[in-house]
């Protein structure tokens, strides 16, 4: 079971929608984009704890939407202007995938 959690403009639109196979749960995150030519790639991270799956991530970001102040704000301004070229998108995003060990993975409540 795969669980998808979309963030729109950094608020939680979707929380843990469920998915038998993880490229549904990949198809489903193009509702939120449109293809701007016949080959897009839209690249996720993905980490392994202990050898199982236990999340992946990506975001499409409006370039205006990124402080170039912040940490990493130049790399990740170049990426949203890269994005901005293959993708159309009205807002910025944040798509998480996860597993059960992801879900589970104690690691993720010490950050918050």
């Amino acid at each position: 079971m795969y669980f998808l959690t979309v963030y729109k403009n950094k608020k939680e639109i979707i929380r843990h929608m469920e998915f038998n196979d993880y490229s549904e749960a990949v198809r489903y995150c193009n509702k939120f984009y449109k293809l701007k030519s016949t080959i897009s790639i839209l690249t996720f991270t993905t980490e392994i704890i202990n050898g199982e799956f236990a999340r992946s991530f990506t975001e499409l970001n409006r370039p205006e939407d990124i402080d170039l102040n912040e940490t990493y704000g130049k790399e990740r301004y170049h990426h949203a202007a890269k994005h901005v070229n293959s993708f159309d998108y009205d807002a910025s995003f944040f798509f998480l995938i996860e597993s059960e060990v992801g879900i589970n993975d104690p690691r993720v409540d010490e950050e918050d």
